[in-house]
């Protein structure tokens, strides 16, 4: 809870550089998480599609995928089910670090160009 509430702050400070304060409300800053942070921190022209992507992607992983699990238990076994996970998992791992790779080549090229 506490490093949502520090991420919450610190994004709003990274967005609201040079204007004035809004008020936060409680609510609110209870749905950021330290991945929003950072994925507003490297997206800070587009900090909502950005966010809006990755929340959109969660939520369809959390409702789509323990209805694919089970219907491979049901229909196959839990071992294969198990299987199928940990290859999606793993998947997603390489995914993460070929995106990382990317951005990373990415901000470097905007940092050194000029202007």
């Amino acid at each position: 809870m506490l490093c949502q509430l520090s991420a919450g702050r610190a994004r709003d400070q990274l967005l609201n550089k040079g204007k004035r304060p809004r008020a936060r409300s409680l609510e609110r800053s209870r749905t950021r998480s330290i991945s929003d942070f950072a994925i507003v921190r490297t997206h800070a022209e587009t900090p909502a599609r950005a966010t809006g992507i990755t929340q959109v992607g969660g939520r369809l992983a959390g409702a789509v995928g323990p209805l694919v699990v089970g219907l491979i238990a049901e229909n196959l076994s839990y071992t294969a089910a198990w299987a199928v996970d940990g290859s999606v998992v793993v998947a997603s791992a390489a995914v993460m670090l070929v995106g990382r790779q990317l951005l990373s080549r990415r901000l470097a090229e905007a940092a050194a160009a000029p202007g």
